[in-house]
């Protein structure tokens, strides 16, 4: 049930397309029930509910809505398209807070919760990529612009689009991209004690990560960055086995795809099936340009340099005013998360992002993973809007703050039942 509801709230997909309504309401109306029936639940939550730094996020966020609001009004605009992601923010953190309550009560490990969640939706899009039938009657619980937009591109269909998410692309790819760093993070508290097992359960949720966007790579390396400087400062405190365990794993995943990427032997095998044959020819795009050119870029690399280009100096500071054009297409034709706050609100709206998502993590608590993680927003923001502003990926450290922060205020001890 944990899970079930994580995976709920978490990817907040769509149901038979049904209009406002997504799966993160679904497990609102769940947890609403659970909260009549049970005593705890209401005490506790009201809690967390009045918890000053849970106050304050919510007010930060409530503040940059209304400079949203000013922006567009003094610039003569009126273009107001931001406040509704910006409103789903605001609901989805109101529902998070529900939902750590009860996981909470139940005392589940919500990192560990939230990383099988995404390993559940790791096996529905490998069930997808497999069966043609699969990928089919999940379009129950995709979006119709998305299924629009795969059949489109006949290269995107059977290996693109094959999660169940509200945002199936780079949401999801940098979801992904955040939870190789809570795997990291946590990585002991993962239920399962064969190495082996932890290593297939790794390469299951990195191929599914790739599908859902390259930019999840971005995520691994980071994470990988973080287990090797959590490796270094605790070398002499660990024990030699356990440390020997964890560094094979990563380091066969490391080799094991080096290996895989490289080997013609491989390649011709795989490539008599015409689909995986373009999964991998897109996935490791970067990889052939840097053999055949020498160059290490890709067509999203390439078209992302274009997102960028300078803005006078009021634009800049203050911005335009303006999110989206008439047609909702991107004002300006970028995508580009820096690119987009200056060109809506400049670098003062931008300030506001950060700080509510400087907000989103215990720097005191968990300073390491703070770090490694705020890094990997920052990277992420270049290629699109993530700081204060990805849904899926809002909702991932909004729980994940919550579980690292009350934890140790109620005495709770994590268990990963």
């Amino acid at each position: 049930m944990a899970v079930l509801l994580a995976f709920l709230y978490i990817f907040q997909f769509p149901i038979f397309d049904i209009p406002i309504i997504n799966s993160s309401h679904i497990c609102f109306v769940i947890l609403i029930i659970a909260l009549f029936v049970n005593r705890k639940y209401r005490q506790t939550l009201l809690s967390i509910l009045t918890n000053k730094k849970v106050i304050r996020i919510f007010i930060v966020l409530l503040l940059i809505m209304f400079y949203a609001l000013l922006v567009p009004v003094f610039k003569g605009t009126y273009d107001f398209s931001i406040e509704k992601p910006l409103f789903n923010q605001l609901v989805q953190i109101f529902i998070g807070s529900f939902l750590f309550t009860y996981l909470y009560v139940k005392e589940k490990h919500i990192p560990v919760v939230i990383i099988e969640a995404f390993f559940i939706q790791s096996l529905i899009m490998g069930a997808a990529f497999l069966s043609s039938k699969i990928n089919t009657l999940l379009n129950n619980f995709r979006g119709a612009e998305l299924i629009d937009f795969i059949g489109q591109r006949e290269w995107y269909q059977g290996i693109r689009g094959l999660g169940v998410a509200g945002s199936s692309f780079f949401g999801l790819a940098i979801g992904f991209g955040m939870v190789y760093i809570l795997l990291v993070r946590y990585y002991k508290e993962i239920p399962i004690k064969s190495t082996i097992i932890r290593f297939i359960y790794l390469l299951i949720l990195i191929a599914a990560g790739v599908s859902a966007g390259r930019i999840s790579l971005v995520g691994l390396g980071v994470a990988a960055l973080y287990f090797l400087f959590n490796m270094l400062k605790h070398k002499k405190r660990r024990k030699g086995p356990k440390r020997i365990n964890i560094i094979t794993l990563f380091t066969s995943v490391t080799v094991i795809i080096l290996i895989f990427i490289s080997s013609p032997l491989w390649f011709n095998s795989l490539r008599n099936n015409a689909t995986i044959s373009r999964f991998l020819n897109w996935a490791f795009e970067f990889y052939y340009k840097l053999q055949s050119s020498g160059q290490l870029t890709t067509s999203s690399t390439s078209k992302l340099q274009q997102m960028y280009f300078q803005v006078s100096g009021s634009t800049f500071f203050f911005g335009d005013g303006r999110y989206t054009n008439p047609d909702q297409s991107y004002y300006m034709s970028t995508d580009a998360g820096y690119m987009r706050n200056i060109l809506f609100f400049g670098l003062i709206g931008l300030l506001f992002l950060v700080l509510y998502q400087l907000l989103l993590f215990n720097w005191r608590k968990e300073l390491r993973f703070s770090v490694f993680a705020f890094m990997c927003l920052l990277i992420f923001h270049i290629k699109g809007e993530t700081i204060g502003f990805s849904l899926m990926t809002q909702n991932i450290l909004f729980l994940t703050f919550l579980f690292q922060t009350f934890t140790s205020h109620f005495n709770f001890e994590a268990t990963s039942q």
